[in-house]
């Protein structure tokens, strides 16, 4: 993408990058860059969070994920190891990110990290984060801003590999 892309226009990607030690015992490695072109600065921005959501990732098999375009209705994207897909989430829309968890959470099953965004994002607020794991933000670069315009409401994830 070019310096001449919106933030908030479909052409603006959103990455999700693991560190080559998330998922191990190594101490500190847990780690998760979120990436994207921010609508706070309009220059690319990278937040960073910890919790379990990086590992689940690795565990699935994934060390990064590319989000591209934007969908017309909210979604969420559902990593389950090998499985893949991306599944309906206007009744988890207008959910603060606790509930919008909980909800992912009862209809997954155990064992499923949660990133998702809450009214901010999905509102735009320039600055908005995405939490994940409930307590794990990726602040200051508004990659949960991006997140609402791209109309992702959340990326649940179960790993089961090592």
């Amino acid at each position: 993408m070019g310096p001449d892309v919106d933030p908030f226009s479909p052409a603006n990607v959103l990455i999700y990058a693991n560190g080559p030690l998330t998922g191990t015992a190594v101490p500190c490695s847990a780690r998760t860059e979120i990436t994207t072109k921010s609508p706070l600065t309009n220059i690319i921005g990278t937040g960073n969070t910890g919790g379990l959501w990086g590992a689940a990732l690795k565990h699935a098999g994934f060390d990064v994920v590319v989000i591209r375009n934007k969908s017309e209705t909210p979604v969420y994207l559902r990593i389950d190891d090998d499985v893949v897909e991306v599944k309906d989430a206007r009744h988890l829309w207008g959910k603060d990110t606790v509930i919008a968890s909980d909800i992912i959470r009862e209809d997954l099953g155990s064992g499923v990290s949660v990133l998702t965004i809450g009214p901010a994002g999905e509102n735009l607020v320039r600055f908005a984060c995405p939490v994940n794991d409930y307590h794990h933000v990726a602040a200051r670069n508004g990659s949960g801003a991006v997140m609402g315009d791209k109309r992702l409401k959340a990326i649940a994830v179960r790993g089961t590999g090592r």
